[in-house]
């Protein structure tokens, strides 16, 4: 690892770093994190055409101003073409998810990375995968609990795996998943994570590329209506491994097929009409079949659309939870 915290390597004010969430963080979302005193992380669209990295990019040209990506691993490891091309444009971290630490193409990518000077990281989810992420030539190790909004393993929640990580590392390491107030963000730094990684409380900020079907759907939600999922993955009939399931709203979709995976697979190997109703879904707004990725920190967001500067202002106000545990059990007394 280079010189220097995480904190400062990055010129980090507030130690939020947003998740590089693909169809909700751009450029200008990602600006706007990095402008308040956080990092902000575009989510590059494996499929993005050369007009589209360049609107996004566009928002990221203050060199005083740090930002990343975020890529789904398997598009790095079939094509470093694609890779190059993102990283021409000069970002500052880069993180890779939904991948294997072990795997030698992805240790080509990181080096690919390293070269340039840009801080790479990847994302975990099990104690399995921290451990390979701990051992892997990368500098910072995101650990991703259960709690966490969209894809990811459903194996651990993320106060558990942090402390996992931190007993055992010795680079940095940013929680993520069911982060979304500023006691949150008290919460893991207290444990000992470099920063927190959020995504959900960020769906409903002005500044997102999420469309306000999703955004009003995810303000209101509460703590209770998510729920892990493969059933819009199988209707879609997307490329995911099904040790990657997403976090999503719950709606009739979901609940119907839950536990029947193996069925809703059959059905749609056989029928077309399962896979047409969802994604005419996401054109028509139908919650009762939209796909709509959140984690449980959708408690926290609000429907009224904040900017990302409130947002930021907000999770900000962790320094007085630090203080006031502080306060109370800095000294042991007996």
């Amino acid at each position: 690892m280079r010189s220097g915290s995480l904190a400062e390597q990055l010129k980090l004010s507030t130690p939020v770093i947003n998740a590089p969430m693909i169809g909700v963080a751009g450029g200008e979302l990602a600006a706007a994190v990095s402008n308040a005193g956080g990092l902000g992380l575009i989510g590059i669209e494996p499929k993005g055409t050369e007009d589209w990295f360049a609107q996004q990019f566009r928002y990221c040209e203050n060199p005083d101003k740090p930002w990343g990506v975020g890529f789904i691993g398997w598009s790095l490891t079939e094509d470093l073409a694609f890779l190059r091309h993102v990283l021409s444009h000069q970002p500052h971290f880069m993180s890779a998810s939904f991948v294997e630490a072990t795997d030698p193409r992805m240790a080509e990518a990181f080096s690919i990375a390293s070269d340039l000077g840009i801080i790479t990281s990847i994302q975990a989810g099990s104690a399995r995968e921290v451990d390979e992420a701990l051992e892997a030539d990368v500098d910072v190790v995101v650990v991703r609990g259960s709690e966490g909004g969209g894809h990811g393993r459903n194996e651990v929640a993320t106060l558990p795996l942090l402390q996992y990580a931190k007993a055992a590392a010795d680079k940095p390491v940013i929680a993520a998943g069911g982060i979304g107030t500023a006691r949150g963000v008290a919460a893991v730094l207290a444990a000992g994570a470099d920063a927190a990684w959020i995504g959900t409380r960020f769906i409903t900020a002005r500044e997102s590329l999420t469309d306000q079907t999703k955004k009003s759907a995810v303000g209101n939600a509460s703590l209770d209506d998510t729920m892990y999922t493969n059933a819009f993955d199988i209707a879609q009939k997307l490329p995911w491994d099904r040790g990657f399931g997403g976090r999503a709203l719950k709606n009739a979709f979901a609940e119907e097929w839950a536990g029947r995976e193996d069925e809703l697979q059959q059905a749609v190997d056989t029928n077309g009409d399962i896979t047409q109703s969802v994604n005419e879904a996401k054109t028509t707004g139908n919650l009762d079949k939209l796909p709509i990725y959140a984690g449980e920190a959708a408690a926290f967001t609000k429907d009224e659309g904040q900017t990302v500067a409130e947002i930021m202002e907000e999770l900000d106000g962790f320094r007085i939870y630090l203080q006031q545990a502080s306060n109370t059990w800095g000294t042991k007394t007996r």
